[in-house]
């Protein structure tokens, strides 16, 4: 597949999906709790963190426009890729600040940001939390 270059004003759909014009996409390398995932915070407390990963992706692309490369396509449909709000590689910046994790299935892109995420207790490390893939299989298993 020849990347396709997307730019302009992007919406969050959850903490690894964007929609940018007609086009909805997930960033590459990365995964996000789900909207309705929670997690525990150092007290043991649930919090909606995959809420707190869309606002935190929504935050980072507000105000500007966002461009994005692709990479290919999901089992979805979906164009994966790589995208830049403000100079600054958003899934990235997700991992590094605790709000996804690396996903390793498909890249080890972000390792090194979520092994340092945790290492400080950013966003979701500050507590307990299942992996977004070990929380949507057992979802499906239900």
């Amino acid at each position: 597949m020849d990347p396709i270059l997307l730019q302009g004003e992007a919406r969050a759909i959850d903490g690894d999906t964007l929609q940018v014009g007609d086009t909805r996409l997930r960033l590459h390398g990365i995964d996000a709790p789900e909207l309705r995932q929670t997690c525990e915070d150092s007290a043991g407390e649930a919090w909606a963190c995959g809420r707190r990963a869309a606002s935190e992706l929504a935050a980072a692309v507000s105000g500007g426009e966002v461009h994005c490369i692709s990479r290919e396509r999901d089992r979805y449909q979906r164009l994966v890729a790589t995208c830049w709000a403000g100079g600054r590689d958003v899934g990235q910046s997700l991992v590094a600040h605790g709000w996804a994790v690396a996903y390793r299935r498909f890249s080890v892109d972000y390792v090194s940001e979520e092994n340092l995420a945790r290492y400080l207790t950013q966003g979701m490390w500050s507590g307990r939390f299942e992996m977004p893939w070990e929380w949507r299989q057992s979802r499906r298993r239900q």
